[in-house]
Protein backbone atom coordinates (compact mmCIF):
# COMPACT_ATOMS: atom_id res chain seq x y z
CA UNK A 1 0.00 0.00 0.00
CA UNK A 2 1.82 3.10 -1.27
CA UNK A 3 1.99 6.61 1.15
CA UNK A 4 -0.87 8.82 -0.38
CA UNK A 5 0.53 12.89 -0.41
CA UNK A 6 -2.20 15.79 0.37
CA UNK A 7 -1.45 19.40 0.42
CA UNK A 8 -3.71 22.06 2.01
CA UNK A 9 -3.34 25.57 1.58
CA UNK A 10 -4.14 27.97 4.41
CA UNK A 11 -4.30 31.89 5.56
CA UNK A 12 -5.40 32.51 8.86
CA UNK A 13 -5.40 35.69 10.03
CA UNK A 14 -8.06 35.63 12.73
CA UNK A 15 -6.87 31.85 13.72
CA UNK A 16 -10.76 30.62 13.13
CA UNK A 17 -9.85 29.57 9.87
CA UNK A 18 -7.62 26.14 10.76
CA UNK A 19 -10.83 24.49 12.10
CA UNK A 20 -12.22 23.63 8.39
CA UNK A 21 -9.13 22.37 7.45
CA UNK A 22 -8.94 20.46 10.36
CA UNK A 23 -12.47 19.23 9.55
CA UNK A 24 -11.09 18.28 6.21
CA UNK A 25 -8.21 15.87 7.22
CA UNK A 26 -10.25 14.66 9.60
CA UNK A 27 -12.97 13.28 6.87
CA UNK A 28 -9.66 11.82 4.93
CA UNK A 29 -8.73 10.09 8.06
CA UNK A 30 -11.98 8.36 8.93
CA UNK A 31 -12.47 7.09 5.60
CA UNK A 32 -8.79 5.12 4.84
CA UNK A 33 -7.03 2.96 5.68
CA UNK A 34 -4.23 3.84 3.44
CA UNK A 35 -0.74 5.90 4.86
CA UNK A 36 -1.35 9.73 4.43
CA UNK A 37 0.76 12.17 4.76
CA UNK A 38 -0.41 16.14 5.19
CA UNK A 39 1.08 18.65 3.77
CA UNK A 40 0.15 21.94 5.18
CA UNK A 41 1.23 24.85 3.48
CA UNK A 42 1.07 27.76 5.56
CA UNK A 43 2.38 31.27 6.86
CA UNK A 44 2.89 33.22 10.24
CA UNK A 45 -1.39 33.15 10.32
CA UNK A 46 -0.81 29.57 11.98
CA UNK A 47 -0.59 29.70 15.71
CA UNK A 48 0.82 27.19 17.84
CA UNK A 49 -2.22 26.14 19.12
CA UNK A 50 -3.76 25.14 16.01
CA UNK A 51 -0.68 23.94 15.08
CA UNK A 52 -0.59 21.41 18.23
CA UNK A 53 -4.32 20.28 17.30
CA UNK A 54 -2.87 19.77 13.76
CA UNK A 55 -0.23 17.29 15.13
CA UNK A 56 -2.34 16.12 17.45
CA UNK A 57 -5.05 14.98 14.71
CA UNK A 58 -2.58 13.40 12.52
CA UNK A 59 -1.17 11.52 15.83
CA UNK A 60 -4.55 10.33 16.75
CA UNK A 61 -4.77 8.34 13.40
CA UNK A 62 -1.54 6.78 13.24
CA UNK A 63 -0.67 9.46 10.53
CA UNK A 64 1.76 11.96 9.09
CA UNK A 65 1.45 15.77 9.13
CA UNK A 66 4.52 18.08 7.36
CA UNK A 67 4.26 21.99 7.86
CA UNK A 68 5.74 24.64 5.17
CA UNK A 69 6.09 27.91 5.95
CA UNK A 70 5.32 29.86 2.63
CA UNK A 71 6.62 33.35 3.93
CA UNK A 72 10.11 31.79 5.13
CA UNK A 73 10.46 29.43 1.85
CA UNK A 74 9.05 31.60 -1.09
CA UNK A 75 8.38 34.91 0.54
CA UNK A 76 10.20 36.72 -2.16
CA UNK A 77 8.21 34.88 -4.81
CA UNK A 78 4.94 35.33 -3.50
CA UNK A 79 5.79 39.13 -3.07
CA UNK A 80 6.49 39.17 -6.66
CA UNK A 81 3.12 37.69 -7.52
CA UNK A 82 0.59 40.38 -5.47
CA UNK A 83 3.13 43.13 -6.72
CA UNK A 84 1.73 41.85 -10.42
CA UNK A 85 -1.65 41.07 -9.16
CA UNK A 86 -2.42 42.96 -5.98
CA UNK A 87 -5.92 42.60 -6.39
CA UNK A 88 -5.61 38.61 -5.50
CA UNK A 89 -6.00 39.40 -1.77
CA UNK A 90 -10.22 40.18 -1.80
CA UNK A 91 -12.81 38.83 0.89
CA UNK A 92 -13.07 36.13 -1.12
CA UNK A 93 -9.67 35.04 -1.67
CA UNK A 94 -6.45 35.81 0.41
CA UNK A 95 -3.02 34.78 -0.66
CA UNK A 96 -3.31 30.75 0.32
CA UNK A 97 -4.53 30.38 -2.55
CA UNK A 98 -1.69 30.98 -4.45
CA UNK A 99 0.46 28.73 -2.55
CA UNK A 100 -0.32 25.82 -4.29
CA UNK A 101 1.02 27.07 -7.21
CA UNK A 102 4.10 26.85 -5.29
CA UNK A 103 4.04 23.25 -4.11
CA UNK A 104 6.14 22.01 -6.92
CA UNK A 105 8.90 24.32 -5.06
CA UNK A 106 8.45 23.72 -1.44
CA UNK A 107 7.65 20.09 -1.30
CA UNK A 108 10.43 17.13 -1.13
CA UNK A 109 11.94 15.80 -4.32
CA UNK A 110 10.83 12.30 -3.11
CA UNK A 111 6.71 13.83 -3.17
CA UNK A 112 6.20 12.97 -6.99
CA UNK A 113 2.42 12.96 -7.33
CA UNK A 114 0.30 14.94 -4.78
CA UNK A 115 -3.73 15.67 -4.15
CA UNK A 116 -4.53 19.02 -3.55
CA UNK A 117 -7.59 19.93 -1.25
CA UNK A 118 -9.49 23.14 -0.78
CA UNK A 119 -10.38 23.43 2.99
CA UNK A 120 -14.12 23.62 2.52
CA UNK A 121 -13.96 20.02 1.55
CA UNK A 122 -15.62 17.30 2.66
CA UNK A 123 -14.09 13.71 1.78
CA UNK A 124 -16.45 11.18 2.58
CA UNK A 125 -14.90 8.34 0.38
CA UNK A 126 -11.66 6.67 0.60
CA UNK A 127 -8.97 9.07 -0.87
CA UNK A 128 -6.90 6.22 -2.11
CA UNK A 129 -9.77 5.55 -5.02
CA UNK A 130 -8.38 9.59 -5.93
CA UNK A 131 -5.20 8.70 -5.66
CA UNK A 132 -5.07 5.94 -8.03
CA UNK A 133 -6.97 8.46 -11.12
CA UNK A 134 -4.77 8.54 -14.42
CA UNK A 135 -3.55 11.73 -15.27
CA UNK A 136 -3.63 13.63 -18.43
CA UNK A 137 -0.50 14.57 -20.44
CA UNK A 138 -0.13 17.37 -18.95
CA UNK A 139 0.22 15.92 -15.26
CA UNK A 140 -2.76 17.07 -13.90
CA UNK A 141 -6.67 15.67 -13.15
CA UNK A 142 -9.29 17.48 -12.07
CA UNK A 143 -13.27 17.95 -12.40
CA UNK A 144 -15.04 20.15 -14.85
CA UNK A 145 -16.51 22.63 -13.69
CA UNK A 146 -19.64 21.87 -15.04
CA UNK A 147 -19.67 18.51 -13.71
CA UNK A 148 -18.94 19.80 -10.12
CA UNK A 149 -21.81 22.17 -10.46
CA UNK A 150 -24.03 19.57 -11.87
CA UNK A 151 -24.68 21.26 -14.85
CA UNK A 152 -24.76 25.16 -13.34
CA UNK A 153 -21.21 26.41 -13.56
CA UNK A 154 -20.30 30.12 -13.31
CA UNK A 155 -19.67 32.61 -15.81
CA UNK A 156 -16.09 32.90 -16.41
CA UNK A 157 -14.20 35.45 -18.50
CA UNK A 158 -11.67 32.55 -19.90
CA UNK A 159 -14.29 31.10 -21.61
CA UNK A 160 -16.32 33.81 -22.32
CA UNK A 161 -13.48 35.12 -24.35
CA UNK A 162 -12.34 31.95 -26.18
CA UNK A 163 -9.07 31.34 -23.96
CA UNK A 164 -10.82 28.02 -22.84
CA UNK A 165 -13.09 26.22 -24.02
CA UNK A 166 -16.43 25.49 -21.59
CA UNK A 167 -16.00 22.14 -21.84
CA UNK A 168 -12.42 22.13 -20.58
CA UNK A 169 -12.55 24.40 -17.93
CA UNK A 170 -12.19 22.95 -14.18
CA UNK A 171 -12.16 23.52 -10.75
CA UNK A 172 -8.98 23.66 -8.88
CA UNK A 173 -10.82 22.44 -5.81
CA UNK A 174 -9.95 18.83 -5.95
CA UNK A 175 -6.55 18.34 -8.38
CA UNK A 176 -4.15 15.52 -8.45
CA UNK A 177 -0.75 16.32 -9.69
CA UNK A 178 1.99 15.03 -10.99
CA UNK A 179 4.67 17.69 -9.49
CA UNK A 180 7.64 16.74 -11.53
CA UNK A 181 5.84 17.95 -14.38
CA UNK A 182 5.20 21.09 -12.48
CA UNK A 183 8.76 21.43 -11.64
CA UNK A 184 10.25 20.72 -15.05
CA UNK A 185 7.60 23.33 -16.54
CA UNK A 186 7.78 26.48 -13.80
CA UNK A 187 7.11 29.01 -16.61
CA UNK A 188 3.35 28.00 -16.54
CA UNK A 189 3.32 30.43 -13.19
CA UNK A 190 4.95 33.19 -14.78
CA UNK A 191 2.82 32.91 -18.42
CA UNK A 192 -0.53 32.78 -16.19
CA UNK A 193 0.46 35.46 -14.20
CA UNK A 194 1.09 37.90 -17.54
CA UNK A 195 -2.58 36.16 -18.72
CA UNK A 196 -4.03 37.99 -15.05
CA UNK A 197 -2.21 41.03 -16.33
CA UNK A 198 -3.62 40.94 -19.98
CA UNK A 199 -6.91 39.94 -18.49
CA UNK A 200 -7.76 42.23 -15.28
CA UNK A 201 -11.65 40.95 -15.45
CA UNK A 202 -10.54 37.59 -14.37
CA UNK A 203 -11.56 37.03 -10.53
CA UNK A 204 -10.54 33.16 -10.05
CA UNK A 205 -7.09 34.26 -9.54
CA UNK A 206 -5.13 31.21 -9.25
CA UNK A 207 -7.79 29.04 -10.58
CA UNK A 208 -7.76 30.80 -14.06
CA UNK A 209 -3.92 30.35 -14.30
CA UNK A 210 -4.10 26.91 -13.73
CA UNK A 211 -7.06 26.75 -16.53
CA UNK A 212 -5.26 28.74 -18.89
CA UNK A 213 -2.02 26.88 -18.40
CA UNK A 214 -3.19 22.56 -18.31
CA UNK A 215 -7.11 23.25 -19.29
CA UNK A 216 -6.53 21.48 -22.94
CA UNK A 217 -4.89 18.48 -21.69
CA UNK A 218 -5.50 17.34 -18.06
CA UNK A 219 -7.16 14.34 -17.11
CA UNK A 220 -10.85 15.03 -16.29
CA UNK A 221 -11.83 13.35 -13.25
CA UNK A 222 -15.57 11.70 -12.28
CA UNK A 223 -18.06 13.99 -10.94
CA UNK A 224 -18.06 12.78 -7.41
CA UNK A 225 -14.72 14.09 -6.91
CA UNK A 226 -15.76 17.65 -6.28
CA UNK A 227 -19.66 17.75 -6.05
CA UNK A 228 -20.56 21.79 -5.21
CA UNK A 229 -23.06 21.49 -1.94
CA UNK A 230 -25.39 24.38 -3.28
CA UNK A 231 -26.22 22.65 -6.48
CA UNK A 232 -25.88 19.42 -4.61
CA UNK A 233 -28.14 20.52 -1.91
CA UNK A 234 -30.72 22.24 -4.67
CA UNK A 235 -31.53 19.22 -6.35
CA UNK A 236 -31.71 17.38 -3.42
CA UNK A 237 -29.73 14.73 -3.54
CA UNK A 238 -28.71 11.68 -0.94
CA UNK A 239 -25.41 11.88 0.44
CA UNK A 240 -23.03 9.47 -0.97
CA UNK A 241 -19.43 8.76 -1.21
CA UNK A 242 -18.19 11.55 -3.10
CA UNK A 243 -15.95 14.67 -2.16
CA UNK A 244 -18.30 17.63 -1.18
CA UNK A 245 -17.47 21.15 -2.26
CA UNK A 246 -18.77 24.16 0.80
CA UNK A 247 -17.83 26.63 -1.71
CA UNK A 248 -19.42 29.98 -0.91
CA UNK A 249 -21.49 30.27 2.37
CA UNK A 250 -23.59 27.06 2.44
CA UNK A 251 -22.49 25.53 5.36
CA UNK A 252 -25.27 26.51 8.15
CA UNK A 253 -25.34 24.43 11.29
CA UNK A 254 -28.97 26.40 12.46
CA UNK A 255 -30.17 23.81 9.72
CA UNK A 256 -29.82 20.58 11.35
CA UNK A 257 -32.47 19.01 9.24
CA UNK A 258 -30.01 19.15 6.19
CA UNK A 259 -27.74 16.17 4.59
CA UNK A 260 -25.02 18.43 3.87
CA UNK A 261 -24.89 20.32 7.05
CA UNK A 262 -25.27 17.08 9.06
CA UNK A 263 -22.48 15.53 7.03
CA UNK A 264 -20.41 18.09 8.15
CA UNK A 265 -20.59 18.37 11.70
CA UNK A 266 -20.36 14.51 11.61
CA UNK A 267 -16.72 15.43 10.39
CA UNK A 268 -16.35 18.40 12.77
CA UNK A 269 -17.32 16.79 16.16
CA UNK A 270 -14.27 14.35 15.66
CA UNK A 271 -11.69 17.03 14.84
CA UNK A 272 -9.97 18.24 18.15
CA UNK A 273 -11.27 22.14 17.04
CA UNK A 274 -14.55 20.54 18.56
CA UNK A 275 -13.78 20.80 22.02
CA UNK A 276 -15.08 22.14 25.36
CA UNK A 277 -14.01 25.67 25.20
CA UNK A 278 -15.29 26.20 21.04
CA UNK A 279 -18.40 24.54 22.89
CA UNK A 280 -18.60 26.93 25.76
CA UNK A 281 -17.94 30.20 23.36
CA UNK A 282 -20.68 29.01 21.09
CA UNK A 283 -23.24 28.99 23.63
CA UNK A 284 -21.94 32.18 24.34
CA UNK A 285 -22.03 33.93 21.22
CA UNK A 286 -25.84 32.41 21.08
CA UNK A 287 -27.02 34.14 24.20
CA UNK A 288 -25.86 37.73 22.58
CA UNK A 289 -27.05 37.07 19.66
CA UNK A 290 -30.87 36.36 21.46
CA UNK A 291 -30.03 39.44 23.44
CA UNK A 292 -29.89 41.47 21.35
CA UNK A 293 -32.97 40.28 19.10
CA UNK A 294 -34.60 41.51 22.57
CA UNK A 295 -32.88 44.83 22.70
CA UNK A 296 -34.07 44.96 18.37
CA UNK A 297 -37.63 44.22 19.52
CA UNK A 298 -37.42 46.74 22.46
CA UNK A 299 -36.31 49.58 19.99
CA UNK A 300 -38.97 48.31 17.05
CA UNK A 301 -41.81 48.33 20.29
CA UNK A 302 -40.75 51.71 21.13
CA UNK A 303 -40.80 53.37 17.84
CA UNK A 304 -44.17 51.84 16.93
CA UNK A 305 -45.41 53.33 20.26
CA UNK A 306 -48.32 55.55 19.24
CA UNK A 307 -47.48 56.37 15.78
CA UNK A 308 -48.95 55.18 12.50
CA UNK A 309 -46.93 52.60 10.58
CA UNK A 310 -46.79 51.91 7.22
CA UNK A 311 -45.73 48.85 5.96
CA UNK A 312 -43.60 48.63 2.12
CA UNK A 313 -42.89 45.80 0.50
CA UNK A 314 -44.55 43.20 -2.73
CA UNK A 315 -48.07 42.39 -3.41
CA UNK A 316 -47.02 39.09 -2.14
CA UNK A 317 -46.83 39.52 1.11
CA UNK A 318 -49.47 41.87 1.51
CA UNK A 319 -51.80 38.88 3.17
CA UNK A 320 -48.96 37.43 5.24
CA UNK A 321 -48.08 41.03 7.07
CA UNK A 322 -51.71 41.84 7.49
CA UNK A 323 -52.07 38.83 9.23
CA UNK A 324 -49.29 38.87 11.85
CA UNK A 325 -48.55 42.75 12.29
CA UNK A 326 -52.81 43.07 12.50
CA UNK A 327 -52.24 46.73 10.53
CA UNK A 328 -54.72 49.11 12.19
CA UNK A 329 -57.31 51.55 11.30
CA UNK A 330 -55.41 54.16 9.40
CA UNK A 331 -52.48 52.38 9.28
CA UNK A 332 -51.66 51.14 5.51
CA UNK A 333 -49.38 48.17 3.50
CA UNK A 334 -47.99 49.89 0.23
CA UNK A 335 -46.86 47.65 -2.34
CA UNK A 336 -43.69 49.21 -3.68
CA UNK A 337 -42.30 46.56 -5.35
CA UNK A 338 -43.28 45.29 -8.57
CA UNK A 339 -44.90 42.58 -10.45
CA UNK A 340 -41.67 42.16 -11.93
CA UNK A 341 -39.68 42.31 -8.79
CA UNK A 342 -38.11 45.74 -9.28
CA UNK A 343 -38.28 48.66 -7.08
CA UNK A 344 -38.19 52.48 -7.51
CA UNK A 345 -36.00 54.07 -5.14
CA UNK A 346 -36.69 57.77 -6.08
CA UNK A 347 -40.55 57.19 -6.06
CA UNK A 348 -40.23 55.40 -2.56
CA UNK A 349 -38.39 58.02 -0.79
CA UNK A 350 -40.38 60.61 -1.79
CA UNK A 351 -43.57 58.92 -0.58
CA UNK A 352 -41.62 58.51 2.82
CA UNK A 353 -40.63 62.18 2.79
CA UNK A 354 -44.76 63.03 2.12
CA UNK A 355 -45.62 60.68 4.94
CA UNK A 356 -42.82 61.90 7.39
CA UNK A 357 -43.32 60.95 11.02
CA UNK A 358 -44.78 57.24 10.32
CA UNK A 359 -43.03 53.94 11.14
CA UNK A 360 -41.92 52.73 7.84
CA UNK A 361 -41.59 48.74 7.90
CA UNK A 362 -40.09 47.07 5.02
CA UNK A 363 -40.24 43.89 3.80
CA UNK A 364 -37.29 43.09 1.10
CA UNK A 365 -34.74 41.46 0.20
CA UNK A 366 -32.99 44.67 -0.82
CA UNK A 367 -33.30 46.56 3.22
CA UNK A 368 -29.58 46.34 3.66
CA UNK A 369 -28.87 48.40 0.41
CA UNK A 370 -31.57 51.08 1.11
CA UNK A 371 -30.18 52.06 4.33
CA UNK A 372 -27.59 54.24 2.02
CA UNK A 373 -30.51 55.97 0.54
CA UNK A 374 -32.36 56.45 3.81
CA UNK A 375 -29.66 58.17 5.52
CA UNK A 376 -29.07 60.67 2.58
CA UNK A 377 -32.85 61.89 3.00
CA UNK A 378 -32.42 62.10 6.61
CA UNK A 379 -34.85 59.01 8.10
CA UNK A 380 -32.82 56.74 10.63
CA UNK A 381 -32.93 53.48 11.41
CA UNK A 382 -35.18 52.02 14.25
CA UNK A 383 -36.55 55.73 14.56
CA UNK A 384 -38.27 56.05 11.58
CA UNK A 385 -38.10 53.01 9.27
CA UNK A 386 -37.58 48.83 10.50
CA UNK A 387 -36.57 45.96 8.97
CA UNK A 388 -39.74 43.90 9.03
CA UNK A 389 -38.46 40.63 7.90
CA UNK A 390 -36.40 40.44 10.97
CA UNK A 391 -39.65 40.65 13.18
CA UNK A 392 -41.26 37.45 11.31
CA UNK A 393 -40.41 33.94 11.99
CA UNK A 394 -38.55 32.18 9.05
CA UNK A 395 -42.26 29.88 8.37
CA UNK A 396 -44.18 32.70 8.27
CA UNK A 397 -41.56 34.09 5.37
CA UNK A 398 -38.84 36.28 7.57
CA UNK A 399 -35.31 37.00 7.30
CA UNK A 400 -33.79 32.90 7.34
CA UNK A 401 -31.18 32.64 10.52
CA UNK A 402 -27.77 31.61 9.39
CA UNK A 403 -25.64 30.10 11.52
CA UNK A 404 -22.98 29.72 9.25
CA UNK A 405 -20.85 33.42 10.26
CA UNK A 406 -21.07 32.15 13.88
CA UNK A 407 -19.47 28.88 13.29
CA UNK A 408 -16.87 30.93 10.89
CA UNK A 409 -16.45 33.45 13.78
CA UNK A 410 -15.44 30.72 16.59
Amino acid sequence: MGRVHICYAMYDKKGTFSKYVGTSMTSVFENTEAPVTMHLMHDSTLTDDNRKKFEALAERYGQEIKFYNMEDLVGDVLGGILDIIPKALTDRFSQAALYRLLAGAVMPKDVRRLIYLDADTIVNLDIEELWHEKLGENGLAAVEETAATQGNPADQPLISKGIVARDRYFNSGVLVIDLDRWREHPEFLTDGLQMLSDNPDCFCFDQDILNFSFAVAYAKLPGRYDVFVSVDRYLGNEIRAAIYHYAGAVLDPFNAADAHNRLYVSYFTKSPWCSDDFVMRLFGRMYEIMDSSRAGSREYLTAAAGRRRIFLGSAEMRDKVERYFRIKKGEEYKAVIGKDGTLSVKPLIQMMKENRGALFVLFMDVYEDLKMHFQKAGFEEMTDYVDGLQLMTETEGGTKLWGGDLFSSL
